[in-house]
Parts: C-alpha cells; structure tokens; sequence
C-alpha cells in the first residue's frame, strides 16, 4: 500500500515538474527560442523515467547497507524506513534535474 502511495506522489509531483518546464518553455517561444516537438517531450520523459528508477534503486541499496553497517541491534530496522524513504527522494530529485536538463539543452538561459 505504501508504495502505491509513493508511486502516486511520485507522479503527481513528475506531472507537476513537466508542466511547469512546458509553460516556462511556453514562454521561451515568444522570445523567438524553438519550442520541443512531442517526440522530445516524450523522450525526455522516458530518459527521466530511467534515472530516476536508477537513482532509487541506488539510494534503496545505499541507504540498506549504511543502517546495516552503521546501526546494530534492533537500530537496524532503521533500514526498512530509511531506506524507501532515501529511494523516493532520490527518484524525484532525479527525475526533475534530468527532464529539465534534457528539455533545455542547447540553451544559454
């Protein structure tokens, strides 16, 4: 159940970033810049979907072994927090950076 709720908050808060890239692009057309065709849009999104899966799988192991290594005892189940916790986070910092960073490459904002 929680991670239904975590992939949820997790594309609420993508849906969110991809919007607010889009208008800001929006507003980057009037300035004469070219706007990106659905194609790249969908790329973009594909590519951020990866990172992002990689960055949680990186930061569930990571976090696993840190409260394994660092904390003994009944401290270790620390881990079963932390650990999804450190993915979720680290998933939607790296799927924002990513899709922004694709979006807008080539640009000298």
């Amino acid at each position: 159940m929680m991670f239904l709720v975590m992939l949820f908050v997790l594309l609420c808060i993508g849906a969110v970033v991809i919007q607010r890239t889009l208008k800001q692009l929006g507003m980057r057309v009037s300035n004469g810049r070219p706007r990106p065709t659905i194609s790249e849009i969908v790329v973009a999104i594909v590519s951020s979907l990866v990172v992002a899966s990689l960055a949680a799988v990186g930061g569930f192991l990571g976090a696993a072994f840190l409260c394994a290594k660092l904390l003994s005892g009944e401290s270790g189940e620390a881990a079963l927090v932390l650990a999804p916790a450190l993915a979720f986070a680290l998933s939607i910092a790296a799927f924002s950076i990513c899709f922004r960073k694709i979006i807008t490459y080539g640009e000298s904002s």
